[in-house]
């Protein structure tokens, strides 16, 4: 039987423990849409690192998005109309995110420089590409927290978590956050994710270290190696 921890121990066992006096860490947040993950579990692990004094700084996935939400909407119902494959591969999140381009961003932070992100998606713009980010260069000891449903095939990271949640509450959340959308196109575009996670997550689930329950938002994290034990 695994072991059920709270999420602030194992950050501090798992992660920081680990880390000597000038080594950085990648540690990966990911789980389906709705989940937590850029709300709650990935500042949570931020705040835990910089109690422990060390810095530690959130890298979503989102930033590398190719398109903003209205054009990549449009792109998938062009791509429904096109065919089908042109509509399987558009549906495909995977080709929604420039890994290319992720990849030359963390590279250059590990090698001691900082990462500035413009013109990327700004959910309190509707989703449009107007944002900016800028992720300063490690210093010493330092986490770089690379949080996204998207991120479980990568190699980057030291730990991987992933964070769940009964579909229903996912679903209900994404009402409450993305009120840049009517109730029809929350569900629709629910829908699309919830094929893609289907099929994502059961090709990678081996990677993934710990589970973190964040069924309930009142509650505190709790984490284990094995999904059923939190439940």
């Amino acid at each position: 039987m695994a072991a059920v921890r709270s999420l602030r121990d194992v950050v501090r066992r798992k992660v920081l423990r680990s880390l000597k006096k000038s080594e950085i860490a990648v540690v990966g947040v990911t789980g389906r849409n709705g989940a937590g993950k850029s709300s709650k579990v990935a500042p949570a692990i931020k705040l835990i690192a910089q109690e422990s004094g060390v810095l530690a700084h959130i890298l979503p996935l989102d930033a590398f998005l190719i398109l903003s939400s209205a054009d990549r909407a449009a792109w998938i119902t062009e791509g429904d109309q096109v065919g089908v494959e042109q509509s399987t591969r558009r549906r495909n999140e995977l080709n929604w995110w420039d890994f290319n381009k992720l990849d030359a961003h963390i590279q250059n932070w590990k090698n001691g420089n900082p990462i500035h992100l413009k013109q990327i998606r700004n959910p309190a713009d509707g989703g449009r590409l107007t944002g900016e980010l800028l992720v300063p260069a490690p210093e010493k000891r330092a986490v770089l927290i690379l949080e996204g449903k998207g991120v479980a095939h990568l190699d980057y990271h030291d730990v991987l978590f992933f964070v769940h949640a009964p579909s229903y509450v996912r679903l209900e959340r994404l009402r409450r956050r993305d009120t840049y959308r009517t109730p029809e196109e929350t569900e629709a575009r629910f829908q699309i994710t919830e094929r893609f996670e289907e099929w994502y997550f059961a090709q990678h689930k081996d990677r993934i270290h710990f589970w973190v329950d964040n069924s309930s938002q009142d509650k505190d994290l709790l984490v284990s190696t094995d999904l059923e034990e939190i439940l």
